[in-house]
């Protein structure tokens, strides 16, 4: 049975013979579904174009730099999966915070040492360099603000900018 503003979905046979889920869209819903990615993606770009200010600009403000920059990287990060695929929010919500908790704790452990990489500039950036009981908190905060972004203020948005 089909729900009210949810596409029909069937399970259909790939070519490996396993089932996947296939959704059939009419003409409106496509739009509206390749519109939301979009808006998706617009958000995922706006969060690196902040995350650039941020690194360009407050390098030398540890709580912008460190704190703000983790909750925007959260927020980027959420918005990019859901621009490539319609997550349902709560579960990307948790996904996304179980791994920047989990590249966290990998900074508690030293697990760039374990792995035998060098630490660099590129493993500063993306794993970071030190732990931080902080950056558990920005990173809830981050995943609080993506989930309330998307389900709260976002579909506002996207309706008043149809009338």
């Amino acid at each position: 049975m089909r729900r009210p503003g949810k596409p029909d979905a069937t399970s259909v046979p790939d070519a490996g013979g396993t089932h996947d889920l296939v959704e059939h869209l009419d003409g409106a819903e496509h739009r509206m579904t390749l519109a939301r990615r979009l808006v998706n993606l617009g958000m995922a770009a706006s969060c690196f174009l902040t995350c650039v200010v941020i690194v360009v600009f407050f390098s030398h403000n540890p709580f912008v730099r460190g704190t703000l920059g983790d909750v925007v990287v959260v927020v980027l990060i959420y918005f990019l999966l859901k621009s490539v695929r319609d997550f349902r929010p709560l579960r990307l919500t948790l996904f996304v915070f179980v791994v920047a908790f989990l590249v966290e704790i990998g900074q508690y452990v030293g697990a760039i040492r374990m792995l035998g990489m060098r630490e660099n500039s590129v493993t500063k950036i993306v794993l970071g360099s030190a732990f931080d009981y902080g950056d558990l908190l920005a990173y809830a905060v981050g995943a609080a603000l993506a989930l309330t972004l998307d389900t709260k203020i976002l579909p506002r948005v996207v309706s008043r900018a149809r009338r």
